[in-house]
């Protein structure tokens, strides 16, 4: 495999960090990123309203860096959630550079118009690859006219979540759940805690109003939860719940290969692609309903060793199947030589 020039379009947080870190660590890759590490940007007022109406600011100059660069010598120009991105721009990179890979990869539903920019609805079929997460979006990103959509499973970090586990008691919990306030799996959970059971609740929007009045088995700490202290919280809890984003039309998500690879207990939603990755009842439980939920937690909160067998078993799941992005990477690279 020869060796591939990379440029890599999105600021260096969360996922796309991990997938960038992967990249670098590749000896097959030479990866530079347009912009610089330490790029921040402060929504105005006025990329608020753009926002809105799915015309997104680009607040980084994307556009005018990629026109105004010598790239002449990359490869692969690889693009993350390019909400920013003009079509036009991508009609001039592709008669500039005929011979650049143009990739566009997202964690999210690019389907749907909760997650894209309209310059990204009608900048997709300029790509020569699209990666996504849903399977569901193989056949209507293709409806859409892009050519090439390839599915790959959501990973996890080495950096991160493959580290071990100080289990102090601010992060043991017996049930926990991480994740964004979302109205279907707070009923969830406030099913359980009716049943007299407690779980501890990280994330963001959990301050709104009508989250407030919940029952006292709700432990909401109200905010989120990064790097070791997220790895550590997983790995040292009895059991972890994978509720699904909804408005996202979910199968699987970022923490379907997070909490295993944490080495933590997953009883997430059954769906098709849960079921793919992580054989059922072996290294992971699957539920689909609120009583289901019920009887699944009370039965590992007094089965200690099925419920470490299983989650050992996820873990070794999770590197004998590639699931970091260090694999993820791996299975990029080998699709441009197929």
């Amino acid at each position: 495999m020869s060796k591939k020039n990379i440029l890599f379009v999105h600021p260096l947080t969360g996922n796309a960090y991990e997938l960038y870190k992967a990249f670098d660590r590749n000896p097959n890759v030479n990866i530079i990123s347009l912009l610089d590490s330490t790029a921040k940007s402060k929504p105005s007022l006025l990329s608020k309203i753009r926002y809105k109406l799915k015309l997104h600011q680009d607040v980084y100059e994307i556009n005018k860096k990629l026109l105004s660069y010598d790239i002449s010598n990359m490869d692969i120009l690889f693009v993350v959630k390019g909400n920013e991105i003009h079509p036009k721009t991508l009609k001039k990179l592709k008669k500039k550079f005929p011979s650049m890979t143009l990739i566009h990869w997202a964690l999210d539903d690019m389907s749907g118009w909760h997650t894209k920019s309209i310059f990204l609805h009608f900048g997709l079929k300029l790509f020569d690859i699209v990666y996504t997460t849903k399977t569901y979006n193989l056949s209507q990103l293709k409806d859409m006219g892009v050519k090439n959509v390839k599915y790959i499973n959501q990973a996890y970090s080495q950096d991160i979540h493959a580290k071990p586990k100080h289990c102090e008691p601010q992060f043991s919990h017996k049930v926990l759940f991480i994740g964004r306030a979302e109205i279907e799996r707070f009923r969830s959970m406030e099913f359980l805690a009716k049943n007299d059971i407690e779980i501890n609740i990280y994330g963001i929007g959990w301050h709104k109003q009508i989250y407030q009045n919940h029952h006292k088995n709700l432990i909401i700490h109200d905010m989120p939860l990064y790097n070791q202290d997220y790895s550590n919280t997983i790995g040292c809890s009895k059991i972890n719940l994978a509720f699904l984003s909804k408005i996202n039309r979910d199968l699987h998500t970022s923490r379907s290969i997070e909490i295993p690879a944490c080495g933590g207990f997953m009883l997430a939603e059954r769906t098709t692609e849960h079921s793919e990755l992580f054989t059922e009842d072996q290294e992971a439980v699957y539920f689909s309903s609120d009583e289901e939920l019920l009887e699944k937690v009370r039965y590992y909160l007094s089965h200690d060793d099925e419920r470490k067998a299983i989650a050992e078993a996820g873990l070794k799941r999770c590197q004998a199947s590639g699931y970091s992005y260090d694999d993820m990477v791996d299975k990029i690279l080998k699709n441009l030589d197929a």
